[in-house]
């Protein structure tokens, strides 16, 4: 994935990439109840990593979830949710503290 364009989408919902979140294999800009966000998927040690940046729309509690396959963490932030969605063995926790660190909110 092109910086150039990485650091584009985190624009576009108003944030900065300054630091390293891991290899993005893609990203996309979304549109979530009329706010700018965003879909990037993460190379993992256990497979693809989802990671939705989901602005103005706020949780009061982390929530874990599950689905088959799959599991994931909702954080809630100052201002909106991350969701990290990937497959149990995938240690999410590592990738919201790098998620965390390497993105600075404008």
């Amino acid at each position: 994935m092109p910086q150039a364009e990485l650091r584009e989408m985190f624009k576009a919902i108003g944030a900065q990439l300054t630091g390293e979140i891991g290899q993005v294999n893609f990203c996309e800009l979304l549109t979530l109840r009329g706010h700018n966000s965003a879909h990037i998927v993460l190379s993992g040690t256990k497979g693809p990593i989802n990671v939705l940046f989901i602005r103005d729309s706020q949780m009061s509690w982390p929530q874990n979830i599950s689905h088959d396959e799959l599991k994931g963490i909702i954080l809630s932030m100052a201002w909106g949710n991350i969701a990290i969605i990937g497959v149990p063995e995938e240690p999410l926790d590592k990738v919201a503290e790098r998620i965390n660190e390497g993105v600075r909110w404008l």
